[in-house]
């Protein structure tokens, strides 16, 4: 239960705040071997899993930086399984995780670590919350949740970003490769981008706009294209 994580406190008796989190991951890693999709197909255990996932990269994105490699991409193989889940709340709670790490990135570059011993990483984040997120049905039940994990994600390194789109440009219709290069282009303009990490008003602003425009981006893609 998330609710143990309130144990730390601040009495010197007793575990302090980052002991009771990393004894969660320690915990997590223990568990992740045990859960196969078979038995995420119980609704109470899988919600439950990707509340806590969710919730602890959300939460703890800067731990990104020490956990082990195994165990990191153990946590993130399940943030991009949860994220296309058919249950709201499950792909709700993997993509707030998804936005939680690369907002840490973007700001103290946690992340850097991991990427040396996976060059690749960030592509796959980007292909499979395109692919099997943002250009599918699904996207209309998460698409406040599935925006806030994209910006930043673009954001982390936009000409990677770029490469992901572009490939995935070439295995579409050629008569709709002009028009779905045009929609991202206009979604992730240079002066959005640049206040991601904004605060106060001018954040709020930035991130209310953003949600306008990713909402009548998906309506555009939507109109010619839906991935199979």
């Amino acid at each position: 239960t998330k609710d143990f994580i309130q144990l730390g406190g601040d009495d010197p008796t007793g575990m302090n705040s980052s002991q009771v989190t990393d004894m969660i991951f320690f915990g997590l890693q223990q568990i992740l071997p045990l859960m196969t999709r078979g038995l995420l197909q119980f609704p109470t255990l899988c919600t439950q899993y990707f509340s806590l996932v969710g919730f602890m990269m959300e939460t703890y994105p800067d731990k990104v930086r020490i956990l082990p490699y195994d165990l990191f991409d153990a946590l993130l193989d399940s943030l991009l399984f949860g994220m296309s889940y058919h249950d709201v709340s499950v792909a709700k709670c993997s993509l707030q995780g998804l936005a939680g790490i690369m907002k840490e990135h973007l700001q103290h570059r946690v992340l850097d670590v991991q990427l040396n011993k996976n060059p690749d990483l960030l592509d796959k984040c980007s292909h499979r919350l395109l692919v099997e997120v943002v250009f599918q049905n699904c996207i209309w039940d998460r698409i406040e949740a599935t925006g806030m994990a994209l910006l930043p994600l673009a954001a982390t390194d936009l000409n990677r970003f770029a490469g992901v789109v572009q490939r995935i440009c070439q295995q579409i219709p050629a008569e709709h490769q002009p028009r779905l290069s045009r929609a991202f282009e206009l979604l992730l303009q240079p002066e959005v981008l640049r206040k991601i990490l904004a605060k106060g008003y001018e954040g709020r602003q930035t991130r209310i706009k953003f949600k306008e425009d990713f909402e009548n981006f998906c309506h555009e893609v939507h109109s010619f294209l839906v991935l199979k």
